[in-house]
């Protein structure tokens, strides 16, 4: 039986399905791409996307078509940045093709451009409305989503949850055609609302055989979800196991952050896990790779002690010297404030780097201040990271009614704040 590849040739915001065989048109589109032809550029681009499920390659097939433009394949190339890791590199690589999309009238552009002007770079939440407006107008379900978002949260428009609903509602309508296509990034989007209830009846069984279905194929964001319900016992029966599967998937496919976590777990044998040093090496070498500062750290330290791998002290050494420069770019460059905090950390501790305490008072207020900016503007991981520094009074003065009031805000969207607010106003009772 011949096996067949469905490739998705994007024209303008349709998606028209062709079928072709593994075996010889791949070699014949990539050499017609090659001589600049941007149709089959755009092929290739749909062929990793929805096939391979290898979305680097997707986006770099895209970005060749767009080059080449076709503004179609600059709206495919935003919609994959749009679910990598969010990064300030990744965001300006999305807002690029977007913005070249949406000049074009290409809806799917304007959509993704919505998440730029969301983003916290250059934010600019009227033009984020606007445009959001205008794609779902013209039915993209991301835009309808995002629009959603906003009424719910009253970022750009006051809030509306009639409203917010409404567009829910749209937005599910318009992913679900695009998940039976296999379209895996609109799947995932429908799991969430599925799962969250939002728009929908909440469906758990269909949520989770949406965001499963996602996250086999690659789109991290569902893997995600997925370990988050598993792990806090979100609306299904807490499973730390699942948690760790799906964390471990999260990690294979870019999310850095599981990387380290995971590793953490594995070193200690905690979270759901059995101690397994080698594991743990393996897992804080992919993040590393993928420059997680923490996990170049921790992986440095194994070699410098020579402790569950063979010991290097220069490779131990050259890893530490890639976590500051991490750190250092990250806080200084990118306003990252969780890389300020780690900066500060660094700094006063003088392992990695000379110690500075004046520059740790420094790079902890940097990223204190950049929470709060954050936290202003509904940011709740941000409001979250502010609630821990006053709870733990961590280069502030303690204060737990002021840690109570940003974990509250942070519970709104963020679950984890809900957890530390009940615990908090338990201690107060």
């Amino acid at each position: 039986m011949k096996k067949i590849i469905v490739c998705v040739v994007f024209l303008a915001v349709a998606f028209s399905s062709c079928q072709k065989n593994a075996s010889g048109n791949e070699s014949q589109e990539k050499n017609a791409c090659a001589r600049g032809e941007a149709k089959s550029c755009a092929v290739l681009g749909g062929f990793h996307e929805h096939d391979t499920h290898d979305y680097a390659k997707a986006a770099e097939f895209y970005e060749k078509a767009c080059a080449l433009e076709d503004y179609a394949a600059c709206a495919n190339a935003a919609r994959v940045h749009s679910f990598f890791k969010a990064t300030a590199k990744s965001i300006k690589r999305m807002r690029t093709y977007a913005q070249k999309a949406c000049d074009a009238n290409i809806a799917r552009g304007c959509a993704h451009l919505v998440i730029a002007y969301r983003s916290g770079v250059e934010k600019d939440m009227a033009k984020a409305f606007a445009l959001a407006e205008k794609a779902c107008a013209e039915n993209e379900g991301f835009a309808c989503d995002w629009l959603g978002d906003m009424y719910q949260s009253g970022e750009g428009v006051d809030k509306d949850e009639e409203s917010a609903q409404r567009f829910f509602a749209r937005a599910a309508e318009l992913h679900q055609p695009e998940c039976e296509k296999g379209h895996m990034f609109d799947c995932q989007r429908l799991g969430f609302l599925h799962a969250s209830g939002l728009g929908v009846a909440q469906d758990m069984a269909k949520a989770l055989l949406l965001l499963q279905q996602s996250c086999d194929a690659g789109v991290a964001p569902a893997c995600v979800h997925l370990s988050r319900l598993y792990r806090y016992g979100e609306d299904v029966e807490e499973d730390a196991r699942k948690a760790v599967q799906y964390e471990e998937k999260a990690c294979d496919f870019g999310e850095d952050l599981f990387c380290s976590s995971l590793g953490s777990a594995y070193s200690r044998g905690e979270d759901g896990v059995e101690r397994n040093a080698a594991k743990a090496a393996s897992l804080w070498r992919k993040g590393c790779d993928l420059d997680n500062d923490d996990s170049c750290e921790r992986l440095g330290d194994l070699y410098m002690a020579g402790k569950d791998v063979a010991q290097d002290r220069e490779r131990g050494m050259a890893l530490h010297a890639k976590t500051f420069a991490l750190r250092k770019k990250g806080c200084e460059h990118d306003a990252d404030a969780f890389a300020c905090e780690r900066l500060g950390d660094t700094y006063e501790e003088g392992r990695i780097a000379p110690q500075d305490l004046a520059k740790s008072a420094a790079a902890n207020e940097m990223a204190r201040a950049q929470w709060q900016r954050e936290c202003d503007k509904d940011n709740h991981i941000s409001c979250f990271s502010l609630g821990f520094m006053y709870e733990r009074g961590k280069r502030v003065a303690e204060d737990i009614p002021r840690a109570l009031a940003y974990y509250k805000k942070a519970c709104q969207q963020y679950y984890p704040g809900c957890l530390l607010e009940a615990s908090l106003a338990k201690r107060l009772e």
